[in-house]
């Protein structure tokens, strides 16, 4: 792209650009904040556990509470720990020039606090809860919520080695048969031979990795999106199903959160319905910025393809899990 392109597509004058950068720039720092306290809240839900548990009116109840509280912990702990930690490695400050030439890097930014936001809301109504979520919904939420902020880690850091991202059992494994990639087969098989391609790109020496990688990923969640939620289907269980139709429905076709809540119909919890939705909009927002920021130059920093791909495999199989667990027979 040519300085004139750039000029012609972003008509806004260089005033009107300074100020929208600097308010990504406040963004920027007042999350940085959000994070950390975000962190504490929900590092040890099961605190948080004890306290609803303590002042439920039936015992019955308040032991499904505890037990389903006690059940997740172990999961969940680990991966909050290097939630933090990863958090706490976040060079702010290489965020802030890198948002002086990519104003949207705030958006991916915010999108991380507002996933810490429903991450927590989830935690909380499993503590008030008396039917659980199937056990594999929290430790996936978590570990979705962690790799969130690993991709913000890497793109933060101008070197660094790709292991860094793999404190959670998440190595990016390039074989055919993954987990994420046996559900895929079973949902969208022909989607199967462009995963495969960008998760074969990262292993490459091509000099061109990145942009087949990334196209290809988008690629994939483009049309899986569409084969999970199909429009004529998503808009008739809108007709049927919801009065609030604002946000649903642009120029007669279904919007990305419409799409999302479809995808989640079976679950009667909101808040993982709200969960799901900013996972996918955070990864395909993360998956755009990655590649407006390479753009101008081929060579990519390896860290940052790993921790896309491997948010991307975790993404893929929590959602196909979910849509798995819905159309099994009850």
């Amino acid at each position: 792209m040519t300085k004139s392109d750039h000029v012609e597509k972003n008509p806004l004058s260089s005033s009107q650009a300074a100020i929208q950068i600097g308010r990504k720039m406040q963004q920027i720092a007042e999350q940085a904040h959000h994070w950390k306290a975000m962190a504490e809240q929900v590092a040890n839900p099961s605190i948080m556990a004890i306290g609803k548990w303590a002042r439920q009116p039936s015992i019955a109840q308040a032991r499904n509470i505890a037990a389903n509280a006690q059940a997740s912990m172990p999961a969940i702990a680990p991966i909050m720990t290097a939630y933090k930690e990863s958090l706490a490695r976040i060079n702010i400050g290489r965020l802030q020039s890198l948002g002086v030439l990519h104003p949207e890097l705030g958006d991916c930014i915010a999108q991380l606090g507002k996933l810490a936001s429903a991450h927590k809301t989830l935690l909380e109504s499993q503590t008030k809860a008396g039917r659980p979520l199937p056990d594999f919904v929290l430790p996936g939420a978590t570990r979705e919520l962690y790799l969130s902020a690993a991709i913000l880690e890497s793109i933060s850091e101008q070197n660094g080695p790709p292991d860094q991202i793999q404190q959670v059992h998440d190595r990016v494994d390039g074989s055919d048969e993954t987990e994420a990639l046996k559900l895929l087969r079973t949902v969208a098989p022909d989607l199967c031979k462009a995963y495969l391609g960008a998760k074969h790109a990262l292993g490459s020496s091509s000099p061109d990795k990145a942009r087949h990688m990334l196209t290809s990923l988008r690629e994939v969640w483009n049309h899986l999106l569409r084969r999970l939620a199909p429009s004529d289907d998503v808009l008739a269980w809108i007709q049927r199903t919801t009065h609030k139709k604002q946000g649903l429905i642009h120029n007669d076709k279904p919007t990305r959160r419409a799409q999302g809540l479809y995808i989640c119909r079976g679950f009667e919890c909101s808040p993982l319905r709200e969960f799901v939705l900013l996972d996918i909009s955070s990864l395909t927002k993360m998956i755009d910025l990655l590649n407006r920021l390479h753009e101008p130059d081929p060579s990519i920093n390896d860290t940052e393809l790993h921790a896309v791909m491997a948010k991307s495999d975790s993404a893929l199989g929590f959602i196909l899990k979910l849509v798995d667990y819905q159309e099994r027979p009850v």
